[in-house]
């Protein structure tokens, strides 16, 4: 492992819980300050590795570049961008279908009440999330949404105080920018993120990329490495997205400082966010951890497989963890929480 310089003892200790841990799963951190030092690189940097939950900044900030080209708004209902058979009837409660009323900014903070369709809140359901833990799975977006279709909506869209994270809503947003840029996401992410900021190892994962998936960092399941390209590819705009630990920070970098798209909208990424989990919540794309009673939330985003790029707004240090094994998605949010703040100390 690689350590760019001499941790502190406290900083020491988080590490070495890690390493007893998340050994086998060969887990990295990579801190940066506001002006873009290197404050901590644990682990090896080089490697690319898949970041699936994180994906969704990537899409959000394609998302808000369309609105800043005015062709969508938070408030462009699906129904305007999409043909009907595409989305109707993935919102339906009792004999109402409610799918007309989603929004795109009900998509980007998961309070559209669609159920999620990798993994449904539904007993005695093998979701698609098991299955592909057992063997490698790929599904079409009409299959996915065909999965949410199967179960009710969880509430009306925008219902107060109601959040439900589903992965349904970035395929949806996947779908909606093909639809208003005439380009797939990854013409789009090459076009405005990949080549604008000079990254080398990012990509999104696709079939045409199946050769290279042995060549990035497994993710386990408990001690079982994860070998799943189809599943890789499949998530698109929801989680298909291959990066390093610097690459991602330099990501996080360009959102946060309007390189991607006008900032003016970052207030409304982080208004009135919603509880996920404990300590963690959701708003308009960006999720939010509680960081002390008098500082700012960090910003940014975590997923299941144990990644997290969250940047400090007080001090606008970026830290990204990835742990490379299944959890809970706020698992490594907090982790590297924890590690962000012993680095400030």
């Amino acid at each position: 492992m690689e350590t760019t310089t001499p941790p502190s003892t406290s900083v020491a200790r988080l590490l070495a819980k890690i390493t007893r841990d998340y050994e086998e799963a060969k887990p990295r951190v990579h801190i940066v300050n506001a002006g873009d030092e290197i404050l901590l690189n644990w682990g090896e940097s080089t490697l690319p590795l898949p970041i699936v939950g994180i994906t969704r900044l990537y899409t959000t900030a394609m998302v808000l570049r369309e609105f800043d080209r005015g062709a969508l708004t938070p408030e462009t209902l699906l129904a305007d961008v999409l043909p009907p058979d595409i989305f109707a009837g993935i919102c339906v409660l009792g004999d109402s279908d409610y799918s007309n009323e989603i929004t795109l900014a009900h998509l980007l903070a998961h309070t559209s009440g669609v159920t999620d369709f990798y993994d449904p809140p539904q007993r005695g359901v093998v979701s698609l999330f098991r299955q592909s833990l057992a063997r490698d799975r790929a599904w079409s977006l009409e299959q996915a949404l065909e999965i949410s279709r199967h179960y009710p909506g969880r509430f009306r869209p925008g219902a107060r105080k109601a959040v439900h994270y589903s992965s349904t809503n970035y395929m949806l947003l996947g779908a909606v920018l093909s639809a208003s840029t005439g380009m797939s996401f990854e013409q789009l992410i090459n076009l405005r993120i990949v080549g604008p900021l000079g990254l080398k190892n990012t990509l999104v994962f696709t079939p045409a990329h199946f050769a290279e998936y042995f060549s990035l960092t497994p993710v386990l399941w408990g001690k079982k490495v994860l070998r799943i390209p189809h599943t890789q590819a499949s998530f698109g705009a929801a989680g298909s997205l291959v990066t390093t630990p610097p690459e991602a920070v330099r990501f996080m970098r360009a959102f946060w400082s309007g390189e991607l798209f006008n900032p003016a909208w970052l207030p409304r990424l982080t208004e009135a966010p919603l509880p996920l989990a404990q300590g963690v919540s959701m708003g308009m794309g960006l999720m939010s951890v509680k960081n002390g009673p008098r500082r700012p939330p960090l910003l940014g985003h975590s997923s299941a497989t144990g990644a997290a790029l969250f940047i400090d707004p007080s001090t606008e240090s970026i830290g990204f963890l990835c742990l490379n094994t299944i959890q809970e998605l706020s698992q490594a949010a907090l982790q590297l929480r924890a590690i962000m703040r012993a680095v400030s100390r």
